[in-house]
């Protein structure tokens, strides 16, 4: 009677472009030449970042740098004197995408072949653009599916800080927390996540009554909260009122689930949805 949200490969990406680049090529015959590097020693210990892609929400960095020297960055070389400048220094280094999936007990030789050999287009695809987010989310459901769910986790964690407003990244995250790696409080800020981003997110609503009444926050009015907050956010939701109205049934609070699954049954009405009509008023015993 339900349809849960489903969201295959769409993932928001945001594009920033707050690098400033000035390139004195009188020298060379360039028609372009991008190249950024910016290097930061911390705390004396040696350690140098290098940023050499300004996309996907990344910060600009703050030092301005000058250079003479030949730089090869993402098989990019430039040679002449340039300037780098911008507000903060960010390093964002993409996780190990080529690492050996982890697969749980159980998995048939079928189906681990299968996975490695998606496995190695994924790893292809991210050869050649580290940054495409729609691999790393493919990557992280490909090792979520082999039972290496630190290895999804890594992926889609890595989808959050370089797009932070990828809803997807947070709302599979919410779903491996909760029914996965069991890490309730993480869950809940997934999902809570994923809501402030979007609010129409339905599933995310009832993803989190769910953890709520049953793994979280048991006994408190939080599953009855988030629920009646997606409605009133998606009025029009059939799903979130059915759900609540077993909420208040299995609470034994019979009126209100009464009056619940009536406003359900106007909301499918409305819709035109005369099969689910049927199947909530006979759920509801109206």
């Amino acid at each position: 009677m339900r349809s849960r949200l489903t969201k295959v490969g769409d993932f928001a990406l945001r594009h920033d472009a707050r690098y400033s680049h000035v390139m004195d090529t009188s020298n060379q015959q360039w028609q372009i030449i991008i190249v950024v590097i910016v290097a930061l020693l911390i705390l004396g210990g040696g350690l140098w970042f290098i940023l050499g892609r300004a996309s996907i929400g990344i910060e600009a960095p703050s030092p301005t740098a000058t250079s003479t020297a030949t730089t090869t960055i993402s098989g990019v070389t430039g040679t002449g004197s340039f300037t780098v400048s911008g507000d903060d220094v960010i390093d964002l280094m993409p996780p190990d995408f080529r690492a050996p999936i982890t697969f749980s007990a159980g998995i048939s030789a079928e189906v681990k072949a299968a996975i490695n050999v998606r496995h190695a287009q994924i790893v292809s695809t991210l050869s050649k653009d580290t940054f495409d987010l729609g691999a790393w989310i493919d990557l992280g459901a490909l090792r979520k599916m082999a039972g290496d769910y630190k290895g999804a986790e890594t992926a889609w964690l890595f989808v959050t800080k370089a797009a932070p407003n990828n809803e997807i990244a947070y709302n599979n995250l919410g779903d491996l927390y909760m029914n996965f790696l069991n890490d309730y409080p993480k869950a809940e800020a997934m999902y809570l996540k994923a809501i402030a981003i979007d609010k129409t997110l339905v599933g995310s609503y009832e993803a989190l009554a769910m953890l709520y009444e049953h793994f979280y926050k048991i006994q408190t009015s939080a599953a009855e909260d988030i629920l009646k907050k997606g409605i009133a956010a998606n009025p029009s939701s059939v799903d979130l009122k059915v759900q609540l109205a077993r909420y208040y049934t299995n609470a034994l609070l019979k009126d209100k689930a009464r009056a619940v699954y009536q406003a359900a049954i106007d909301a499918a009405n409305a819709q035109g949805q005369s099969d689910l009509v049927a199947q909530i008023r006979e759920e509801a015993g109206l």
